[in-house]
């Protein structure tokens, strides 16, 4: 995988959180970093694994791009996508009045972030889907991948994401049905819960081969 103009025996990690078990509910590898391209599968995956596509979906700026807005569209999730900082000294968009009528698709998503309703949506990120980063990675230790070759990794991937899953069994019925998920970049054992809900999607979590990796943050 390509990083930082060089070449690493790497992959880029996505994985999908639900809001309210904070568990694992679909996951890919890949040795292509840029999240964008990542969306679409990650939406078949999510419903393969629960059985049918979340309310409502969040994700950061990586996976931004207006074909990814119709892909969240079209099937009727109500996406919040981060759209990138804004250039220096430019001002933010207002958060209220008409819409112009030329807005184009980032324009509308920046509005819809900018809401009352979207800021708080999409604060929730850093407390569905960044605790199981810090979970499997810190808490874990679960730096490197053991093996290599795509296949092989995304087999110990699954692995990784089933066992955090398995810590969650005991407690799943404590919690509210599924109602929301994020998207980050990480499988799980489906818990008994109602399949739609909101999820938030992440990736770009580089796991390397060696003594080091490196993780991103929200956008």
């Amino acid at each position: 995988m390509q990083s930082g103009g060089t070449y690493l025996q790497g992959y880029n990690c996505q994985l999908a959180v639900d809001s309210d078990h904070q568990v694992i509910v679909a996951v890919g590898v890949s040795n292509q970093p840029p999240d964008v391209g990542h969306l679409e599968p990650m939406l078949e995956r999510l419903a393969a694994s629960a059985g049918a596509l979340p309310d409502v979906m969040t994700m950061d700026a990586r996976y931004w791009s207006e074909d990814n807005a119709g892909h969240c569209e079209d099937p009727g999730i109500d996406a919040y996508i981060a759209t990138g900082r804004l250039p220096h000294g430019q001002p933010l968009p207002p958060k209220r009045g008409p819409m112009p009528k030329d807005a184009d698709a980032k324009a509308r998503m920046v509005r819809k972030i900018r809401s009352k309703k979207g800021s708080r949506i999409y604060a929730q990120r850093k407390a569905i889907v960044e605790p199981v980063n810090g979970q499997i990675k810190q808490a874990r230790g679960l730096r490197r991948f053991l093996l290599r070759g795509l296949k092989k990794v995304d087999g110990e991937w699954h692995l990784i994401a089933a066992t955090h899953n398995l810590r969650w069994v005991p407690f799943i019925g404590q919690f509210r049905p599924l109602t929301s998920l994020t998207q980050d970049g990480w499988n799980m054992v489906r818990p008994q819960c109602r399949p739609r809900g909101e999820f938030c999607l992440q990736g770009n979590c580089e796991v390397l081969h060696g003594n080091t990796a490196t993780g991103s943050g929200p956008g």
